[in-house]
């Protein structure tokens, strides 16, 4: 009687950038007779044609008083980072929360996707290109009306 969703509330696209944090936000249902105590959550990527190979384990994050009365439904909150190492393109990620419920331990898996990743390097080499072709540009304007200027001077 638990039902899960995930939602990335400041990110639709599921664009994450290498080395920066992305959050999700984990729904949870609880339809169960009794009470139940989010004990983690937790998440890996993997590649997209072979899940059997594992890229890298994602933080974990635990959670202390993460409790769902019976009937009520709850949100929390997963930060995570890919590696800057990793190259840009999609990966599946796979989020599972960890609970308990009457002393015994459940799992269940709450996003089961593909997230594009995006490296920063990429987009700061563009943005250091453009400021060094701005910056030449400049110069050469500097140069060229010295070189007039000294002309003018000369006759």
């Amino acid at each position: 009687g638990v039902d899960t969703i995930c939602v990335f509330p400041k990110n639709i696209a599921r664009l994450v950038k290498g080395g920066e944090e992305a959050e999700l936000l984990v729904g949870l249902k609880n339809d169960g007779q009794s009470s139940l105590n989010v004990v983690a959550i937790k998440a890996s990527v993997h590649l997209p044609f072979d899940r059997h190979l594992l890229l890298q384990n994602l933080a974990v994050q635990v959670f202390n008083n993460g409790s769902v009365p019976s009937s009520a439904q709850d949100s929390f909150p997963y930060i995570f980072s890919v590696s800057k190492f990793l190259q840009p393109g999609p990966f599946d990620l796979v989020g599972t929360i960890v609970y308990e419920m009457d002393q015994h331990p459940y799992q269940n898996t709450f996003y089961n996707g593909t997230i594009e990743v995006v490296s920063l390097v990429f987009h700061s080499a563009w943005n250091l290109l453009f400021f060094l072709l701005l910056e030449l540009h400049f110069l050469s304007y500097l140069g060229y009306g010295l070189m007039v200027k000294y002309r003018t001077l000369r006759n």
